[in-house]
Parts: C-alpha cells; sequence; structure tokens
C-alpha cells in the first residue's frame, strides 16, 4: 500500500511538473529515478562488501574472531552523545585538528604535512561548492578535492588500525566510511586510541565466553 500511493503521488507531481509537455514530465521522471537510486547504490556496494567477507569467514580464509575495534561510528548511548557532540562539531568544522592529534598520536610520518592538506583539500572543496550557484559544473570540482580530503581520513583510520593492530577491516571499509562518516570515523578514531588497554588483553572475550559456557 505505501509503495502504491508513493508511487501515485510521484507521478501526479511529474504531471503536474511537465505541465503537459511529456519530454519534460520523461526528463523529470529519469531525473528522480536517478536520485532514488543513487542513496541505494551506495547501500548496495556496503552489501557487496559485506558478503564478500562473509564468504571469506566462511572458507576460513578469514578468522571470524579476529580483532575489531572496541568503539563504534554511532554513539550507544544518551550520555555518549552529550559527551560527543563538541567533538563532533570540532570534527565536521575543523577536522585538519583530529586529523594530526590522531596521527601524531599513532607516530604517523609527517603528520603536520597530512593535517595541512586535509585542511586544504576541505575548505577548498566546500569553497567550490558554495560557488556552484555561479558555476554550476564546479560542484564535480569540489567532490573531487572532497574525495581527496577523505583519502586522508581514511589514512587515519589505517594508522589507528595498525597501531591497535585490529585485524577487522580493510581499506575499501575505511575509504567508505571516510566518505560518508567523517566527522563520525574521527571521533571514533579518538576514542579508540584513548580506549583502556583491558579492550585488547583479551580479558573481555575470555569474560564472554565464560558467560558463553
Amino acid at each position: 500500500m505505501l509503495w502504491s500511493f508513493t508511487e501515485g503521488l510521484c507521478a501526479i507531481a511529474l504531471i503536474k511538473g511537465g505541465r503537459g509537455n511529456p519530454e519534460r514530465s520523461l526528463k523529470s521522471l529519469q531525473a528522480v529515478s536517478t536520485i532514488a537510486g543513487l542513496p541505494f547504490t551506495v547501500v548496495l556496494m556496503y552489501m557487496i562488501h559485506a558478503l564478500w567477507l562473509a564468504v571469506k569467514e566462511e572458507t576460513g580464509e578469514l578468522d571470524e574472531r579476529r580483532k575489531n575495534f572496541a568503539t563504534t561510528c554511532l554513539p550507544t548511548s544518551l550520555g555518549e552523545v552529550c559527551r560527543d557532540v563538541p567533538r563532533l562539531v570540532e570534527a565536521a568544522l575543523f577536522p585538519f585538528l583530529p586529523i594530526k592529534r590522531i596521527l601524531t598520536f599513532t607516530m604517523a610520518p609527517a603528520a603536520s604535512c597530512y593535517a595541512t592538506l586535509g585542511f586544504v583539500t576541505f575548505y577548498f572543496a566546500v569553497t567550490l561548492l558554495a560557488m556552484c550557484p555561479i558555476e554550476a559544473n564546479l560542484r564535480f570540482i569540489s567532490a573531487a578535492w572532497y574525495m581527496a580530503f577523505a583519502a586522508i581520513v581514511a589514512y587515519t583510520r589505517y594508522r589507528v588500525r595498525r597501531h591497535r593492530q585490529i585485524l577487522h577491516g580493510d581499506v575499501l571499509t575505511d575509504a567508505c566510511i571516510a566518505v560518508l562518516f567523517y566527522p563520525l570515523a574521527l571521533v571514533q578514531h579518538e576514542k579508540e586510541l584513548r580506549a583502556p588497554d583491558d579492550f585488547y588483553d583479551g580479558s573481555l572475550e575470555k569474560e564472554s565466553e565464560e558467560k558463553e559456557a
């Protein structure tokens, strides 16, 4: 029923928007199809990657109990949300600051250079996006600069995984998370580096196994 109603409303809107011109209605329909399919494309990419990892786990190429992140991108409680708000604001508006802290903590080479590159690529992408009303094609150049910035965020996630010796994750996962959720990713990276070592000494895994037994 929901699908029928939404399809009907969409058709009515397209017909009204076309003002009796079938070519204009057809172009509108094509545009709506593209816009509606884009989010599902991202979801489909995640599903394909998850299926690939699941198959590798089933075949024994990957250990199902391999070391994972002790923290998550999304907050798990109201208190954590309140604590993360200032960090999220900083990561969203000034991402080069957490980038420098993360890379310095993980002893990555040229941490200051990466932070500077993050500053340039991020703000240049924002500037070009703001200039789109003047020239619409600038949004494509802005997207290219944003992808360069996301590559730096993905590198910070790689450094965190390497520093903590986390085996759960790969370059593709790092890139997807950096592109879609860069503020959440940067906050998670800092929380991961501040996590106590008892998350990684096997004590929690032993405790969970005892509870299952």
